[in-house]
């Protein structure tokens, strides 16, 4: 995969099963591949790697699609920790990055697609975040949300009507944060 962000840099993931090569396998090049250097230093010991995305905004973060989940790295590879939030121990083989909401969509073996919705306070975590109890990271803008009866209807059987006809899920109105805590932390209150 080539940079977004530098033309000089190359990111490749190589998958050796078909060997019974089950270990890590991600490589950068920062002179268009004249050179390779690995990137797996803090990844398990066996972990088969099927892709890489980097992120279109902060070049450090990257992201990479195993057979066990998603790992996630914030300095370009030199450490890479395991996404979870809900997303089950299963084969990510494909990361697509939607740009314009900051969303991450991951493909799944046999399970269908899985969405991080904006993911963006992983461009803005750092080392000391990390090594913090719990972090808040800034609010996104929230939209204007104005409640409205559908063809200027004010009784109650046009609502009824309507709803009955016109009905799905949505997010609730408002603003949504994001907070960082860690393992440790959750044990803790746990005990």
């Amino acid at each position: 995969m080539a940079s977004q962000h530098d033309r000089n840099l190359l990111y490749a993931t190589f998958d050796g099963r078909k060997n019974n090569d089950l270990a890590p396998h991600v490589l950068k090049s920062n002179n268009r591949g004249k050179s390779w250097e690995v990137i797996t230093a803090s990844l398990p010991a066996i972990l088969p790697i099927y892709t890489i995305e980097e992120d279109p905004v902060n070049s450090n973060l990257l992201f990479i699609g195993t057979e066990f989940g998603v790992y996630f790295s914030i300095d370009a590879g030199k450490k890479w920790l395991q996404l979870k939030g809900g997303l089950p121990t299963i084969a990510i083989r494909d990361i697509e990055i939607q740009k314009r909401e900051g969303d991450l969509v991951l493909a799944t073996f046999g399970r269908g697609f899985y969405v991080l919705d904006d993911y963006s306070p992983l461009r803005s975590i750092t080392k000391e975040m990390l090594s913090s109890n719990t972090v808040l990271f800034p609010v996104r803008d929230a939209d204007w949300y104005v409640p409205k009866r559908p063809l200027g209807c004010s009784g109650s059987g046009c609502d009824t009507w309507w709803r009955a006809m016109h009905t799905a899920l949505t997010s609730s109105a408002g603003s949504s944060g994001t907070r960082w805590t860690s393992s440790s932390d959750i044990s803790a209150r746990r005990r």
